[in-house]
């Protein structure tokens, strides 16, 4: 839509189908006069369902907010010198704060500019404010925040700042006496998210964050290091935090963890009794950092520079573990047998096993021959050397269970590895009968994984095929075979970009197929989505 952008999320389909006849008919200006339309477009813009209203930096999205006459439980402001375009105007700016900022639970602020005071003042009027984002916007968090009075409006920002329940930011740098000001009244914390790109991450705030909200977070994430000489009672997890009583998700990306900061997160990990999802990019762990919360994991993710050898020998069982995703670093030293001895653990609750970058697959995937993964549905491979052979028939034979495969980014599978061979009693991707969804992207499959084994899936409805060697006329043989189970189609970047007379070939033998490909339209190609 040309202005501001509405944005529902989590409506009901009553509710998202009033809104697609609303936004069918009216744009821009007209559809804010059109909210009287019927008591349901009030009751979804008062807040009954998710509505976003996004700004941007255009022209016309600046002037359709500036007529916003309905208030919103939801903004988001994009790419805007928010004092220049918009809240320099006083009138508008009293406007704003006192007829709208009053009923808001999120605001937003992506790569924009405005002064800290004005940025108080806003959060003065916000009496309902729930969560708060702040990315790539500098200005707003000025480095003498953290001394800052904020004039008249004072109490109003600390009880607005004290009701957070949502806090995320994410800049170049961030001081910490800026973080530690913006956080002194917060108590009441769900959910914290901080990302740097420049520096080290502010630990000093960080703690103190977690002691004053050890009672109520539930999600954190931190991404980037910590400073080297950072130690356990200034680092990132300082060893006199107390018990994480309701943390539930840990997200740690770019880490550079040491030993004294590996020791340091075993005891932060063994003080979150709740702790079920864990994402770890960076540096290493030790083998008994996970040691005491692989009862409880039912996600774990870990992209580590380095992992020892036999790192999870022996301890390691993840009784509840229902996704696993593992990725090769810098150094790979050490991981395939350490990748091995962990997927030669019985997981009776996976469900879903993704395994990224693995300069070795063949390795790896020995793992998986004497492995028992009765639930497992959900299958990826991506950006893998090595894995054509034994141990991916074996995926064939013995994971035809599946219900989604995906093998991109893999050179090295072809027809030949997929297909059945004659006079060869071995299994072949012909036997993944019960696939759902199969993604075969940027590898080197062609017309011989269609006719010997992608036709042959008669459960199938969503099937990508970007960037292998596949012809318009395979495609036509995968729509005609499966027209009654397919519902999405996805053929970019082949050899030959599609001639618009197939297109519609296809719509008329499977008029509700969905198909996103490379489209050839009067001599230009054109990405069809």
């Amino acid at each position: 839509m040309d202005g501001g952008d509405i944005v529902a999320e989590g409506s009901n389909p009553l509710d998202q189908d009033i809104i697609a006849q609303i936004l069918s008919n009216v744009h821009g200006k007209s559809l804010l006069e059109q909210r009287t339309i019927c008591k349901a477009w009030n009751d979804i813009i008062l807040g009954s369902s998710r509505l976003n209203y996004k700004v941007h930096g255009s022209p016309q999205s600046i002037e359709t907010f500036k007529d916003i006459s309905s208030p919103y439980p939801y903004f988001s402001f994009m790419g805007l010198n928010l004092e220049t375009d918009v809240f320099g105007d006083p009138v508008f700016f009293r406007r704003f704060s006192v007829n709208f900022c009053p009923t808001i639970k999120s605001l937003a602020f992506l790569k924009c500019e405005l002064p800290t005071g004005r940025f108080f003042e806003l959060l003065a009027f916000c009496k309902k404010l729930d969560r708060l984002v702040i990315k790539m916007s500098p200005t707003i968090l000025e480095p003498d925040m953290g001394i800052l009075h904020w004039g008249f409006c004072f109490k109003n920002v600390k009880r607005t700042l004290a009701g957070l329940s949502v806090l995320i930011i994410s800049e170049k740098n961030i001081p910490e006496k800026t973080l530690f000001g913006l956080t002194a009244e917060m108590a009441m914390l769900k959910a914290l998210q901080i990302g740097i790109e420049d520096g080290f991450l502010p630990v000093y705030s960080i703690g103190k964050i977690l002691r004053k909200n050890a009672n109520t977070l539930r999600c954190l994430t931190l991404r980037g290091p910590v400073h080297p000489a950072s130690c356990t009672e200034t680092g990132l997890f300082p060893i006199d935090l107390p018990t994480m009583k309701n943390l539930e998700v840990l997200s740690l990306i770019r880490q550079n963890f040491y030993n004294s900061h590996v020791d340091m997160l075993e005891k932060f990990l063994n003080k979150c009794p709740q702790l079920n999802t864990l994402f770890m990019t960076g540096s290493y762990i030790g083998k008994t950092t996970l040691s005491k919360i692989t009862d409880n994991l039912t996600k774990l993710t870990l992209h580590l520079n380095h992992y020892e050898e036999n790192l999870f020998e022996g301890h390691y069982t993840f009784p509840k573990l229902k996704l696993l995703k593992l990725a090769q670093g810098a150094d790979c030293i050490g991981s395939e047998d350490a990748f091995r001895q962990l997927l030669s653990n019985h997981f009776s609750e996976l469900e879903t096993l993704e395994l990224e970058l693995l300069i070795d697959a063949s390795v790896v995937l020995k793992g998986l021959m004497n492995a028992s993964y009765p639930n497992l549905k959900t299958m990826k491979l991506a950006g893998c050397i090595g894995i054509a052979g034994p141990a991916l028939r074996h995926i064939f034979k013995d994971f035809n269970s599946l219900t989604s495969l995906s093998i991109t980014n893999c050179p090295e599978i072809t027809d030949e590895s997929l297909c059945p061979q004659a006079n060869v009693e071995e299994t072949s991707l012909a036997n993944m009968k019960g696939l759902q969804f199969l993604d075969l992207s940027e590898t080197e499959v062609g017309n011989q994984t269609i006719t010997k084994c992608i036709i042959g899936m008669k459960n199938l409805e969503i099937v990508k095929l970007n960037g292998t060697k596949v012809t318009q006329g395979g495609l036509s043989i995968i729509v005609k075979s499966l027209k009654s189970s397919l519902t999405k189609i996805f053929a970019k970047r082949l050899p030959c970009v599609i001639k618009m007379s197939g297109r519609n070939e296809w719509y008329r033998v499977a008029p509700k197929l969905e198909i996103s490909c490379s489209l050839e339209v009067k001599g230009t190609v054109v990405e069809i989505d």
